[in-house]
């Protein structure tokens, strides 16, 4: 490992436990728990349509 790499991986080390502490990446505030699962679940309504479509294509479906 080189010096720089042991040294990114020590800051790391040192701010990983107040990771999730932060509010735009973390899930600890109630407020980005709902904001995140608001904006998963409009993904997922998008989406469906489309992973439907492909899963129905010749080929795809058992006989």
């Amino acid at each position: 490992m080189t010096n720089l790499s042991a040294a990114v991986t020590a800051y790391s080390d040192a701010v990983a436990p107040g990771f999730d502490d932060e509010p735009d990446h973390g899930l600890r505030a109630a407020e980005t728990r709902a904001e995140r699962a608001m904006r998963l679940t409009e993904r997922l309504r998008s989406a469906r349509p489309t992973l439907w479509m492909s899963a129905a294509a010749p080929g795809h479906c058992p006989s």
